[in-house]
């Protein structure tokens, strides 16, 4: 389930449905000191250090994950 949240409200350590100069990702939001990142939770995906002028736009934050996420085979 994503929440379309209020850019005041988001935190450090959230999960979030991102759009970074047009490709989509769910990362975690890291907000350092020395600007956004986003981290992989899958050590098999780098974390994306946001360059400063890159276009970042979130779309919401992820509250709710309810499994069953494999996909059947169709005939």
């Amino acid at each position: 389930v994503v929440e379309n949240v209020m850019p005041a409200y988001r935190r450090d350590g959230d999960v979030v449905v991102a759009v970074l100069d047009g490709e989509l990702t769910v990362k975690r939001l890291r907000l350092t000191p020395a600007g956004v990142v986003l981290q992989a939770d899958n050590s098999e995906h780098p974390d994306i250090v946001v360059p400063e002028l890159s276009e970042l736009t979130i779309w919401g934050t992820v509250t709710y994950c309810l499994h069953k996420l494999n996909r059947t085979k169709f005939r």
